[in-house]
């Protein structure tokens, strides 16, 4: 299954071709002054369960929607009343139970951060989103704790506090630029308080740049990327550290860059890409190793330009984008699935992915668009 977006519309498709009967949604008739279609943008993240779609709609005079769909298009449901103040949603993430979402709004102030309690939201259309506070100036990459099934509850009846709570949200900002001048990985509880700076500490960091927070599925961890050390060596590593931000230990010592990280399923391996230079479009390659950095595999065949799109349910294959690059443009992106030891790689499609879902270890779902501006299919 996989969904063709349009520039108006958004249509679910089975693999074979066969739509699913239903009439698209036209998002450009929502917007006050409709004018060309290109104008009007979506932007869409599928729920956990792979049933729903959170949509945020941009229109041209500046109004944003937020909405949420069924996947077989029966029911779409405005969030909250929209917003007229001008700004873009950069970052959209559903918690793992599926319950909330986190939305960044960037404007020319800076960002800010909303929490949707989805239920109370479809129950009660009043409700807006809740917008929670910080002192930074920037915030991205909110990522939620996960929630860990019962059975690994149970075996530990009392573990620490910052392993217990599910209600933690880790994310990079830029704070006070008067006392602080780079990037850091920070926490808060999801009503926005506890707000913590895990990773600023000048006497160990060298004042770097930590950004790209991601939990391990026992929410044990958090992996994260920083270039401390990079004025005199150049690295961007791959680090991990406890959530209380102690016993920081880095992954990889590569004289470029280390980013793009993804934990598997099982936590026991972090894919990312690997490039020997630290620059925008370097080609590099995608690189799997265990969970404390040892048994580091290339599993692509060359040198490239590569995008991790998601590790199979059984930990066992991944699914990644190689854009083809036509002069100085990328055009199509083909998509990709090999095994975790780099063997039995195939091209599966080509077309422009937003994103892509493991269903089952068979089979995906994704959101992509193909076709022209004029013909989209």
């Amino acid at each position: 299954t996989y969904v063709v977006e349009d520039q108006n519309s958004l249509t679910w498709f089975v693999y074979d071709g066969a739509p699913i009967p239903f009439s698209p949604w036209k998002f450009s008739e929502i917007c006050k002054t409709p004018t060309e279609s290109l104008l009007e943008e979506t932007t869409h993240i599928i729920t956990p369960d792979k049933q729903q779609d959170f949509v945020r709609l941009q229109c041209p005079e500046g109004t944003t929607y937020f909405y949420l769909m069924n996947s077989d298009g029966t029911k779409i449901q405005q969030l909250g009343e929209s917003l007229t103040k001008p700004s873009q949603a950069t970052d959209m993430k559903w918690s793992s139970d599926g319950s909330h979402v986190l939305v960044t709004l960037a404007s020319n102030k800076g960002t800010e951060l909303y929490r949707f309690d989805i239920q109370k939201m479809l129950n009660d259309p009043a409700i807006q989103p809740i917008q929670l506070a910080t002192d930074s100036v920037m915030i991205y990459g909110a990522v939620w704790q996960p929630i860990v099934n019962n059975d690994i509850v149970e075996e530990k009846p009392t573990p620490e506090p910052t392993q217990t709570s599910n209600d933690l949200v880790a994310f990079m900002a830029e704070t006070n630029l008067a006392t602080n001048n780079n990037t850091d990985i920070y926490t808060m509880r999801m009503d926005g308080s506890a707000v913590t700076n895990l990773t600023h500490d000048p006497a160990k960091d060298f004042n770097a740049n930590d950004y790209n927070p991601a939990w391990s599925p026992d929410k044990k961890q958090i992996a994260f990327i920083s270039d401390r050390g990079g004025n005199s060596t150049g690295n961007i590593d791959i680090f991990v550290m406890n959530p209380d931000g102690s016993n920081q230990t880095r992954l990889t010592n590569n004289p470029g860059l280390d980013d793009f990280l993804a934990w598997s399923p099982d936590g026991k391996r972090i894919a990312y890409f690997s490039s020997p230079l630290d620059e925008f479009y370097a080609t590099g390659q995608l690189i799997i190793m265990n969970s404390d950095g040892s048994n580091k595999t290339v599993i692509t065949q060359e040198p490239g330009y590569y995008y991790f799109q998601g590790w199979s349910p059984d930990g066992q294959k991944i699914i990644f984008g190689k854009p083809r690059l036509v002069g100085n443009r990328f055009k199509d992106i083909g998509i990709y699935i090999v095994d975790i030891d780099g063997k039995n790689q195939h091209e599966w499609f080509v077309g422009n992915f937003d994103q892509l879902h493991w269903e089952d270890s068979e089979h995906f779902l994704g959101i992509v668009q193909t076709g022209t501006d004029t013909q989209p299919q």
